[in-house]
């Protein structure tokens, strides 16, 4: 069932409320008929995304209770008579070598759930990221068969997690994505079913790893279980991504998009309509910024400023809705000349007077957040029509040309660091305010993207 199935408006003060009711068997052992959270606001779109959230964590809390564990007063309950999914979860056990669940110690001690939520309400996990690691810990959890505590956690445990992972399929549907692991594996159709990533596997396990080893630094722990388990990644094993080179530069910004399209659904076909939205500014702000794709989607019209004369764009987290990969990230971007020469400032102005407060009201937030999710896959659309199909070249390349940029005018590594939100490896660069705007301007006005030897600007302009 979606997670919007269980939001609820109050007809008096309009605040949505999440509420999912608790199957009739379950509630002797969570204490509750309903799981019921205020999500403290009326914007119907938030709402969405925050009852995703919390229908993990009721998914996680109907699964710890589904599994025997007892999460209200001690109470008598008799134990499940085994069934059929029950006998096919041991046969998979037994094929994949998953060991079975480890008696309980006698002291309780702190569950790995438990520690996770004590690790978020130190790190304030951005809510995707807590989706993923609840995810992440689910999993283990279906392979090891409970929610035990830490410190009953072993090696071999992680192991047979690290197993299990390799072996899912890289494809599942929504059905699948929620079937225990161990019966997941049951239903698969031998070696015909293309597997996950390394690198998928590896992000999974570094987020129980992440746990574990916050377990340790606090004494719940002798050691990090998890610590130098994760598979080795192949040096072919991921793909670089690659910077846009001049060729590719000329490419973009002479194509449909910016010369003239015949309508917003065929942007790639020659015309002579110019629309003025996101597809049109996302690149060339890419591309003569550095910011990632993200921190560009979802500028608020507060977020563009002016100061001694020098339009920025000031990164934040500070507007509902906004996230930022690392605390590093928050900086000022001052905008190249040719930015400002294209319009934007004037775009800007534009929305202003129509009392939008976003620059990119056309992109919505999806239920995880993300503005601009599905933006980047029609980007990657886009640039296969005009002749873009290496899998390594996209939309982030802007951000690799845009440090070549920097390195190819001369500026300093701290200042180009400054400007991308690079974290500075130095820790003498992180005392004091930083560089000033005036310093920032004069580096961004050095930076220019050449196609063949000759300078293009950002609509594709030899000059």
């Amino acid at each position: 069932m979606p997670a919007t199935a269980y939001l609820r408006r109050h007809p008096r003060t309009g605040i949505y409320w999440f509420r999912r009711a608790v199957p009739a068997a379950l509630r002797t052992a969570i204490g509750r008929c309903e799981i019921v959270r205020s999500l403290k606001t009326r914007d119907r779109r938030e709402a969405r995304r925050l009852a995703l959230v919390h229908a993990v964590e009721a998914e996680n809390l109907l699964a710890r209770a589904k599994g025997g564990e007892a999460l209200a007063q001690p109470s008598s309950i008799s134990p499940a008579v085994p069934d059929l999914a029950a006998l096919i979860e041991a046969a998979v056990r037994r094929a994949f070598n998953i060991p079975n669940p480890s008696p309980e110690p006698a002291s309780d001690g702190l569950r790995l759930n438990e520690a996770f939520e004590r690790y978020d309400s130190e790190r304030r996990l951005r809510p995707q990221a807590r989706i993923e690691f609840l995810a992440a810990i689910r999993r283990f959890r279906e392979v090891v068969g409970d929610d035990r505590p830490v410190a009953a956690i072993t090696k071999a445990d992680v192991r047979a997690y690290k197993e299990a992972l390799m072996a899912m399929p890289k494809r599942m549907t929504a059905k699948e994505r929620e079937m225990p692991l161990p019966r997941l594996l049951a239903g698969l159709d031998g070696n015909g079913v293309e597997r996950v990533s390394l690198t998928t596997v590896r992000k999974t396990m570094g987020m129980l790893q992440t746990v574990l080893g916050w377990c340790a630094k606090n004494g719940y722990l002798e050691g990090n279980p998890a610590a130098g388990l994760k598979p080795t990644q192949a040096e072919n094993g991921k793909l670089r991504r690659l910077p846009y080179d001049g060729e590719d530069l000329k490419t973009i910004f002479s194509s449909p998009l910016y010369t003239g399209c015949t309508s917003e659904s065929r942007r790639w076909a020659l015309g002579r309509l110019v629309i003025r939205d996101a597809c049109f500014w996302l690149p060339r702000l890419g591309l003569h910024t550095g910011c990632r794709l993200e921190e560009l989607g979802q500028l608020t019209l507060a977020d563009v400023k002016e100061e001694d004369g020098i339009a920025f764009l000031d990164i934040n987290d500070l507007a509902e809705g906004q996230s930022l990969k690392t605390k590093g990230s928050r900086r000022r971007v001052p905008l190249h000349p040719k930015v400002i020469e294209a319009g934007f400032l004037v775009h800007v102005a534009a929305l202003r007077k129509r009392g939008e407060t976003r620059v990119f009201p056309d992109l919505l937030r999806d239920p995880r957040g993300k503005t601009t999710a599905a933006w980047s896959k029609w980007w990657g659309r886009y640039t296969a029509k005009i002749g873009i199909i290496d899998p390594r070249k996209v939309f982030h390349s802007f951000r690799h040309a845009f440090k070549d940029a920097c390195r190819a005018a001369g500026i300093e590594e701290a200042i180009h660091d400054a400007l991308t939100g690079h974290v500075a490896p130095h820790v003498g660069r992180s005392y004091g305010k930083g560089y000033s705007l005036s310093v920032l301007a004069e580096a961004v006005g050095k930076l220019e993207f050449e196609e063949r030897g000759k300078r293009i600007d950002c609509l594709g302009n030899e000059e």
